[in-house]
Parts: C-alpha cells; structure tokens; sequence
C-alpha cells in the first residue's frame, strides 16, 4: 500500500511540476532558515551547560543601596567568599575572581599581545569544566605568580609540543613577566569554549596578590565575582535567610559607616537588598540580555516553518477541483476515506522529505554567510552529532503532517456523487484559504514594520548628539605603562597633525565600572556617581560643553579639583556647587572648578548618571587620548606609533577610533537589525512565491473567462485588475491586522532604552506601499501573463 502511495505521488509530483517546484522550494527555504535559526538558539542555550555541576552552581549578584541610588550588581565584596565558609554550610564550594581584564606580558624583550586574564582563586580549574591539558587542577594555581596558558597562547609563543603531548610543552615551567612581575607557567587549559560566558586567555593565581591581600577583609563591592556550588536538594531561596545573618553582621556596619546609610533603611528593606544567586546558565540569557533575542528568532523560525507549510495548503485546496474527478473515482471504487487521507498525506510528507534535502544542501553551501552573520561559527554537523538525525526525520514528518492534514482531510470528503456530477462547494475552502493569505502577509508586515523600526532606533543611537565630540579622536590602551607620560604628551603636541592630548582611567564608550560617594563638607547626606581620573586635557579632546565654572587646572599644586556633569551638580541640591569642596568615598577631598552638561559616555540603553571628572594625573591611566585633525590620518597614525615606541617598551602600541568604539555598544542591536532584515526577506520571498502558485493556479482555472472577457473588449489592464484585485483586498486587511501588533511588539523592545526614537506613521506607510509593490510585481506577472494569452487558444481548448 505504502509502495503505491509512494508511486502516485511521485506522478502527481511530475504531472504538476511548477506547483511542486514551488512548493519544495518554499519548503526548503523556510526549513533551511529554521535549521539556521535552531542551530543558532541551540547554541545560546548551551551556554555555561558544560560545567560537571552547572545545575547547581550559581553566580553570586548584590543588590545593595548606597546615597539616594539602588544598585543591582554582580559585584560583590573580597571578603564574601570568606564569609560564605564561616557562616553558609548550605554551600559545598566557592570561588573568588576578578574581573576579566587584559593584561601586558613580556616574553624575555618580546612584548605579547594583550591578553585578557583572570586572576582567580587557586581552584579554579576544580570548580569549573575548563578541560585542562596539562596540569593537576587541585595545585597548579596554589604557588604565588603562578599562571595557566590556554592553548593558543602556549603554541604562540613557545612553539607545538612534541607528538602533540601537552604535559611536555615547552611553556610548562617558563617564565612571563607582567607589569615588573614574574609569572610562572604551571599549566595549560584547553581554550574556552565558544558557549561560556568566561572568555580568557591566561588565569593568574592571586595568591600573594597585593590588592587581594589589601581587601581581604573588605566588606564593600570592589571589582570581585564570586561563584558557589550549592549542596544537592539546596533551593538557592532557601539561603536568603543565611545571607541576611551574613550581611547583618559583617557589611551592614560598613554601610553604615562608610556609605552613611542608616540602620532604619537597611532594616526597612532587608527583604528587597542583599545577595542572591542567578544560575551559571542564565548568565548569558538573562544577566547579559540575549534572551530577548533568542525568543525573537525562535519566533521567526516558526513563523516561517508555517508560511512555508501554509503555501502548501493553499495551492493543494485551490487544486482541489483537479482531483475531485480523482477523489470520486476512488470513492466509487470502494476506497476508504482512510486510504485516501494515507495518500495524500504520504503526496506530503514526500514534498517535505525533498525540500528537507534541498535544504541541507542550502545549509552546507549558506553556512558560511550565516556564520559570518550571527557572529558565531555554526554548521551541521550530522556526522559528529548523529542524533541530528533523528531531529531531521522528526521535523521532516512534522512538516509533512502539517502541510498535508487540512488539504488530505478536505480532499477526502469530497462525495462521488456530486464530484462526478461536477457539483463541488468552493466557499469554505475560499475563505479559509483567503485566511491563510492574510495571516501570511500580517506576519510578514510585523516583520517589515519591526525592521524599520530597529534601524530607525539604531541610526537615531548612532546619529544622536551624545554631548561630545567623537569624530578624529584616538584612544591608546596601556598609557600606564610609559615611563614618562609628560615627555610623551609634548612630543606628540610638536607634530602640526595633532590637537590635544589627555590621559584618563577610562573614556566614553568603555567600561564606567568605577564607583564613589561624594558630600560636599557639612552634609550628612552622601551620594553616589561614576567617577572617572583625568587631566585638563580631557576637557578639550572630548569637547566637551561647560556650563559654569572652569576647567581642571592643568597642575596638581594645591586641592585637586573636580568637574562634575548636570546629574552630579543636581544631585547635590545646594545653590552653589562651583567653588564648593566635596569629599569622596575615599576622604580625599576635591574643589568643583565647573560644572559640565551632560554627555552619554556609556550605552544609551542607559539614563545619564551623575559623573565625577577627577584631576588625577598620577597614579595608572589607561587611556591616551589623542585629537587630530581631518587628512592622512594613517601617516599621523604612523608618526604616534614610532613615538610610542621610542617612550614605550613594555606594552604593543594598540587603537581604536572613539566614533567607533561608541557605535560597538551598539553590535547587539546592529546585528538583530542584519538578521531580522535577511529572514524578513526570506518570509517575503516564500510567501511571494506562494502567491505567485495560487495566481498561476487561478488564472489557469479561469482561462475560460478571460478568453470570453477579451472577445468582449476587455483591457490587459483590466483583466490584470480583475485576478489581483482580490488579492490586494486580503493584503490590506493583512495589515490593519499588523499595525496594532508591531506597534505593541516595538514599544516592548524600544522600552529597554533610555534614549528612544518616538514611533511614527511613516514606517508603517513604508511597510505598506513596500510590501504591496513586491506584491503587486509578484500578481502582475501572472496576471499580465494571462491577459496576454490568445483568447482563442483559451476558447478552442474547452
């Protein structure tokens, strides 16, 4: 029965070789684009799933106040993870880090690449499922200046190991010196996994560490991550009461004392502050924002599995009257409405089991492009990972099913009797089939109006005046490490190419991690602000705009002095700021020369937070700031690097362009708007091509009538109205129904920003004539294409 199933489908394949060539092609492409999408989601979900423990290790986050602001941070005190030992027997094991930073190495006189480093706890290759590929992960980060190497940094600078054994490479035992340090090689790691959140190049122990041994006892956040392995049946809830004796006895005092916050208030909202644990394998999703965007794409791999299927659907009904004659014959002859389900079903699943190998063709052949795309390096691998197969078969019989259900369960009731007679009831068929066309073209207009919405608030983000001037201004990493910053400063200053210059702990667009409270003298009310160290430069390179006051003094005799932006004057709320002392966190003490309006140095996700610009000329900036002029920027870039090298031979000479290092806060939204763009394409062009079936399809049921019409007089242009205007009608209902629902969907995504475009007409208008010129040249080929015809040839062949 299967075998004649099979052999009767593969001759209606045949007999109707457009209609099946559109329909596997839209077939393939929809599972080809879901097959991208499921390995692109499959991946984000892997995330941190590699762990032996993950689903019971958790990342520590603090919820803490601190003046008049709330703070909701994964930065947690040095002394937690002691504390944790103490008091919590509820966890099984814990460690301590800091943050990923990167880190200069010297190699004997070779200067390394920067490499980003974690200094960490000694078990760190015991608590986590970092695959070691030399070295006992119990010891080998228990020795002060100890460091483990990841693979590709070992076999870049000290050669392969021979045969491939990495517990005789030649890194093991060598030395690597870093910021007048010397660091021993005990180890070497496999190199991260893509799907971990912790990317790093070298782990350092921070036994002996001088700022670790500083903050031991340290009851404040101050730049540390802490993670803990929770004992098996522990519910991370159940330690909120084990936290809070912890808190209560060891930081609350300090935030009394230091921060100024009041017992009262820390009591009052001991239920809302503290620490708590988010699961290791929701960093990434939830912690770091991506979720978001992997419910986005699951959506729109689904949405077009189903346009996909629903092009199917559609043409197998409106071909429905040539198979009546089939049905009924059948009916007559004794077939079950069973067989008859079988048969077309198996026509189905058929289709889908061809455009499933089409579109493992097209993933092959794509998978580069889409790599490049997402940002990831994705492919099929059926042959690493066989249980793929087993996938494909169920999505390929899933879509078969689908496609095929309503089409073999409509085809089957047809009754012999009135087939035979010619007598068929199109109506209901019509209208569900004209449903599917509108919900094809609602999704599709979702999309459109979605994607101009995106890069409509991605060009305002790049576009805005973010209060400073980003154009030809250079940024150097590692100022720290010149031995005579002065020097440097007045020998760049001598080239004509080269405006002004400026060292800082930070500039717009990078990381603003550094926190402190400030009161002016006399207040008890403290308050919090970003802070960043600088000079008097830093006023002229960023261009900044002052609104009362004076710049920083360019020496440091006398009180330091501070510039505070709009949020940190207002925050203040006395009459004058300029010319008053603040005191911060630390009890230096600072006179506001100026106040300066406010400017978007970080993500404009973000409200503007007060800022203090501190003169600090001393200690380690990170930053040169270099403003040059417009015109042969690369021989400028040139003569800046020989003069790095003459002042500088500890640290590689690096850049970056601040315009666009700000516009790479942006990636997340510039890539949602490339991929959401390319698959609304895609939905476009299956739903298209579906369309363009069904006009070939109805033309050709209604040749007859278009030859009559011609004899009587009719236009091209008429008949060419007469077969789309139907179709233009469902369109425009398609989107009536889709402006309500983009509208809703973008004032979710655009709440997450601080700074927002504010949505208008004209994107919707857009969406609209855009979707219906693609429709309109997509009807009008078949449609011309009839009216055209020889009306003769059409009568003749009754």
């Amino acid at each position: 029965m299967l075998k004649n199933y099979l052999k009767i489908a593969y001759r209606n394949l045949l007999k109707q070789k457009f209609y099946a060539l559109i329909n596997i092609l839209g077939l393939a492409v929809g599972m080809a684009s879901a097959l991208f999408i499921t390995l692109y989601v499959l991946d984000e979900l892997r995330y941190d799933a590699f762990h032996e423990h993950a689903d019971r290790m958790y990342r520590v986050r603090h919820k803490f106040v601190a003046g008049e602001r709330e703070f909701d941070m994964e930065d947690v005190a040095p002394a937690f993870v002691q504390g944790v030992h103490e008091m919590i027997p509820k966890i099984e094991k814990s460690i301590r880090m800091e943050y990923p930073n990167p880190y200069i190495y010297k190699k004997g006189d070779e200067i390394l690449e920067e490499q980003v480093t974690i200094r960490s706890d000694p078990n760190f290759f015991s608590f986590f499922g970092f695959r070691l590929l030399a070295g006992d992960p119990e010891t080998l980060l228990s020795a002060p200046h100890s460091i483990v190497l990841t693979q590709k940094v070992a076999d870049a600078y000290f050669g392969l190991p021979e045969h491939h054994d990495y517990s005789k490479h030649p890194a093991l035992g060598k030395a690597l010196t870093s910021e007048g340090e010397a660091f021993t090689v005990t180890g070497i790691a496999e190199n991260p996994p893509g799907h971990s959140h912790l990317d790093f190049d070298i782990i350092m122990s921070n036994i002996s560490a001088e700022r670790v041994e500083q903050l031991h006892d340290y009851w404040l956040p101050a730049g540390f991550l802490a993670y803990v392995v929770l004992q098996e049946g522990i519910h991370p809830e159940s330690l909120k009461s084990d936290f809070l004796a912890m808190e209560k006895k060891f930081e609350w005092p300090v935030m009394q004392q230091r921060l100024a916050v009041p017992l009262a208030t820390l009591e009052a909202q001991q239920d809302e502050l503290g620490h708590y644990l988010l699961p290791i394998t929701d960093i990434h999703l939830v912690s770091e924002g991506n979720m978001k965007y992997v419910y986005i794409l699951s959506v729109i791999g689904m949405f077009m599995l189903l346009i996909a299927c629903i092009n199917y659907m559609n043409l197998a009904t409106a071909r429905s009257t040539r198979r009546a004659k089939e049905v009924g014959i059948r009916k007559a002859l004794g077939t079950t409405r069973k067989q008859l389900v079988g048969q077309f079903m198996s026509e189905s699943i058929l289709m889908a089991l061809l455009s499933m190998l089409l579109a493992l063709g097209l993933t092959e052949i794509l998978h580069r492009p889409f790599s490049s795309l997402s940002g990831k390096e994705l492919s099929l691998n059926i042959l690493q990972e066989p249980w793929w197969i087993l996938i494909l078969l169920f999505l390929t019989l899933f879509i078969g099913i689908i496609a095929g259900l309503y089409p073999s369960f409509y085809l089957s009731v047809f009754k012999p009797v009135e087939v035979l007679k010619g007598k068929i009831i199109q109506s209901s068929k019509s209208r569900f089939r004209n449903g599917l066309v509108v919900f094809q073209f609602c999704i599709s207009a979702i999309l459109i109006i979605c994607v101009i919405l995106v890069y409509q608030q991605l060009l305002y983000m790049q576009s805005k005046d973010v209060g400073f001037n980003k154009e030809n201004v250079l940024l150097i990493p590692n100022a720290y490490s010149l031995k005579n910053k002065e020097v440097f400063r007045q020998t760049l200053l001598q080239n004509v190419k080269i405006e002004e210059v400026s060292f800082s702990s930070t500039a717009p667009g990078d990381h603003f991690d550094a926190f402190t409270t400030y009161h002016t003298l006399g207040s008890e009310t403290k308050h919090q602000a970003k802070w960043l160290g600088t000079d008097a430069a830093f006023f002229d390179v960023f261009d900044l705009q002052l609104l009362e006051g004076k710049n920083i003094k360019a020496d440091t005799l006398g009180m330091k002095e501070v510039l505070l932006n709009e949020s940190a004057a207002r925050q203040l709320g006395v009459q004058q700021v300029t010319g008053s002392t603040i005191e911060t966190f630390w009890g230096e003490k600072y006179n506001v020369a100026g106040i300066v309006e406010d400017f978007n140095f970080e993500h404009l996700r973000l409200d503007i937070m007060p800022l203090l610009i501190i003169q600090n000329t001393g200690g380690w900036p990170y930053y040169v700031s270099v403003r040059i002029k417009s015109g042969n920027i690369q021989q400028t870039l040139s003569q800046i690097e020989t003069i790095w090298w003459k002042h500088n031979q500890d640290a590689p000479f690096t850049y970056s362009f601040l315009d666009r290092k700000f516009n790479e806060l942006f990636q997340k939204e510039q890539r949602l708007g490339v991929i959401g763009a390319t698959f609304t394409g895609i939905t476009i062009f299956i739903a298209c091509i579906g369309l363009l079936g069904l006009v070939a399809y109805i033309a050709e049921q209604r040749t007859k009538e278009i030859g009559i019409r011609k004899v009587l007089g009719a236009s091209v242009k008429g008949v060419v109205i007469l077969l789309s205007g139907s179709f233009m009608r469902l369109i425009l209902l398609a989107f009536f129904l889709a402006i309500p629902l983009a509208y809703w969907l973008m004032q979710q995504w655009l709440s997450d920003f601080a700074y927002r475009i504010s949505v208008e007409a004209w994107p919707f208008l857009l969406a609209v004539v855009s979707l219906l010129l693609i429709i309109l040249l997509t009807v009008s080929f078949q449609s011309v294409k009839a009216a055209l015809a020889n009306p003769v040839d059409s009568l003749r062949n009754e």
